[in-house]
């Protein structure tokens, strides 16, 4: 029969071997639990994160296209959610209309020919999406980089013209190239003052800001700048 002192030896030996199953139990579980905070955690963030974004890009890529008849790309971070698309390869953000007066006069043996003219023209100033439109989302969804194409001035057209002058010389007399010439100017005079006077620029400013409306929120930053000339 066993004495007290194998009893004792034998309890202590459980005790033992008790204690080493808890500890490494209790490692195991911690290793496991160290993993999940520094590995699957962050990851399922990322993971539900990106999902989000994605989302948001999907939304924000609808809502331009509704607005602007162009869908731009999206990325979210390196990954290209939407590519672009557009159904105008021009989109007219201002319209400008104009009255301009031209004279043409030409002297020859001293006779005069006269040909002066008031055009009335429709300036158009807006962004050409053939070129590149980018958006690019953060991983959270929540800081949006706008690559948006310069603005530019499309053309004037000619909406009426009232003839003031047209009177021929003695034997120096006005020719159609004179009157086409003269309205040719005319127009390349109406182009030059929405230059001076800043209509791309004033259409970009425009283009912009209905961007933000419709992109920015408290809880979303929108930086926009030039893309880059292809």
């Amino acid at each position: 029969m066993p004495g007290p002192t194998h009893s004792i030896r034998g309890g202590a030996s459980r005790f033992a071997l008790t204690l080493t199953a808890c500890i490494v139990a209790l490692i195991v579980v911690g290793a496991m639990t160290v993993r999940y905070i520094t590995v699957d955690l962050p990851a399922e963030v990322l993971r539900r994160s990106t999902a989000h974004a994605t989302e948001v890009a999907r939304e924000i890529a609808s809502e331009v296209a509704t607005s602007f008849q162009i869908r731009p790309k999206v990325t979210v971070g390196n990954k290209t959610i939407v590519e672009q698309e557009t159904e105008v390869a021009r989109f007219v953000v201002l319209e400008r209309t104009v009255s301009q007066r031209h004279r043409f006069t030409h002297s020859w043996l001293q006779s005069t020919k006269t040909f002066e003219v008031e055009g009335t023209f429709v300036v158009r100033a807006g962004i050409d999406f053939s070129r590149p439109f980018e958006i690019r989302i953060d991983e959270t969804g929540s800081d949006l980089h706008v690559q948006l194409p310069e603005a530019e001035i499309f053309g004037a057209e000619l909406q009426d013209v009232d003839i003031l002058r047209d009177e021929n010389g003695l034997w120096n007399k006005l020719t159609a190239e004179d009157r086409e010439r003269a309205l040719r100017e005319l127009r390349t005079r109406v182009l030059e003052e929405a230059e001076e006077t800043g209509l791309a620029t004033r259409a970009r400013e425009v283009a912009e800001e209905n961007l933000r409306k419709l992109l920015e929120t408290p809880q979303r930053a929108v930086t926009i700048e030039s893309a880059p000339l292809p």
